[in-house]
């Protein structure tokens, strides 16, 4: 069943796509009429928009993942939120182009069809696994081969995965140091094959060299077996991590960023993009000149604090926010932490800080691609030179771009403590949810962080750094 998961993954895929097209012109047919959908031949442009947003919408969300075994629950709640997607962008595109006989009708057809159809596919999907599970179970068999210690370890942790489809799971331990002689233990190797129905092998060569490895192997190929080879330093790994290809050899990432994908990246920089210029639209070309002109009346000086900030692969930027502190004390090199009840923050330095407005002119920094709306807080160059004093990794963080709000902002992970000692395990802390999130990033955690600010927000906990 590990050999077929990939099969699983791009026939879910492919399946999925035929019925967004076949729910797309069955709306259009029903809405208004097949003959009129053809005369609206721009209509046909909204289709491989469609798949675009659910090819996208279902890899960050991990839509295809475990596809036989995670919660009938679960998989409807990502099926609704994929198709609100896609409903934004139907939305969307009917705005620009100004359509005005496939509007609601077609939406809501489109959403319930495709709703409908994409729930009766797991069910069919989980039934035919279940299935071809129960009429090969007396072939399924896998069979762990290596130091006792090792494969133990590992047969604990993929025993109750019932998605792989295995009625037996069996360890075969090979101990070098034992009494033993080594031949003779792969002569008893070659019967436990023979005599049981093994279609797969797993082997956690722990303490076997490597010409020890090549004779397992061949023992396993010799009875045609799908063989696999379960490194023994992963506890150098991080729990994300990727295999990749160059030339003949295979590469061990020893952790993922799923930032680094291009795509992935275009999808993250348009999302950023179109929510800010909806925040400019509606709330930003009124709130910003009223803060400026109140900042201009309550607290005389500039109205803009301009800080030099460490941002993706270490670049250094010009962070903008809405100076809350007195002329005097605004340094923006100097490593003096803003502590609760500072008296370096005006009174309304105070109120902007409260409810978060001094973080608004960062939309700028969005625009001009230097930050995110969601990533880790970019620190001041100051305080990320104090910062490496207390964590070696710091760097990790810098693998994406910073952003307004951030994994660690939601978690309260903000701002420092007066006490050093507890200071510095606060932005230890701090900084490990900085990197869970690069290592972690998908496009439903950053719509899950941005919901989480605004409530808070709407609590007036404070998020900035």
């Amino acid at each position: 069943m590990i050999t077929k998961q990939r099969s699983l993954y791009i026939s879910a895929l492919i399946t999925d796509s035929v019925l967004i097209v076949v729910s797309f012109l069955l709306s259009a047919a029903i809405a208004q009429s097949f003959a009129i959908l053809l005369q609206h031949v721009y209509m046909f442009v909204l289709l491989p928009l469609l798949l675009f947003v659910w090819y996208f919408s279902t890899a960050s969300g991990s839509f295809y993942k475990d596809i036989g075994s995670r919660f009938y629950l679960e998989q409807a709640f990502q099926t609704l939120r994929n198709i609100a997607l896609q409903s934004v962008m139907i939305v969307l595109y009917i705005f620009l182009v100004k359509e005005l006989l496939f509007q609601r009708n077609f939406l809501i057809l489109n959403a319930v069809f495709l709703t409908s159809f994409i729930l009766l596919r797991i069910i069919v999907f989980r039934k035919a696994l279940k299935r071809y599970r129960d009429n090969t179970k007396h072939t399924r068999m896998l069979l762990v081969i290596g130091n006792r210690k090792s494969a133990e370890n590992f047969v604990q942790d993929i025993r109750d995965i019932t998605a792989l489809g295995y009625s037996r799971i069996e360890i075969f331990s090979i101990t070098p140091d034992s009494s033993q002689p080594f031949e003779q233990t792969l002569d008893e190797l070659q019967q436990y094959i023979e005599q049981n129905d093994i279609s797969e092998a797993i082997i956690a060569p722990s303490s076997l060299s490597e010409v020890e490895i090549l004779k397992v192997i061949k023992i396993c190929n010799v009875y045609a077996l799908h063989t696999f080879l379960l490194p023994d330093f992963l506890s150098l790994l991080s729990r994300k991590f990727s295999i990749a290809t160059v030339g003949h050899y295979p590469l061990i990432a020893l952790r993922t960023e799923p930032l680094e994908d291009i795509h992935m990246q275009a999808l993250k920089r348009v999302f950023d993009l179109s929510l800010t210029l909806v925040f400019f639209l509606v709330l930003g070309w009124w709130i910003f000149p009223l803060l400026f002109l109140s900042q201009k009346l309550l607290n005389p000086g500039p109205v803009l604090y301009i800080q030099k900030r460490v941002g993706r692969n270490n670049k250094v930027f010009a962070c903008y926010k809405l100076r809350s502190m007195s002329i005097s004390y605004s340094d923006p090199t100097s490593y003096v932490p803003t502590m609760k009840n500072d008296l370096r923050v005006t009174r309304f330095g105070q109120f902007l800080r409260k409810v978060n407005l001094d973080e608004l002119p960062q939309f700028f920094n969005v625009l001009k691609g230097d930050m995110s709306l969601v990533g880790p807080r970019p620190h001041a160059v100051s305080f990320e030179e104090k910062y490496k004093e207390f964590v070696d990794e710091i760097k990790l963080r810098h693998l994406v771009k910073p952003g307004i709000t951030g994994w660690a902002q939601i978690h309260g992970l903000r701002g420092d403590i007066s006490d050093p000692e507890l200071n510095r395990l606060h932005i230890s802390k701090r900084i490990q949810f900085d990197i869970w999130y690069v290592e972690n990033w998908s496009f439903s955690l950053d719509l899950k962080i941005l919901f989480i600010t605004l409530w808070q927000m709407i609590g007036s906990k404070n998020l900035g750094n």
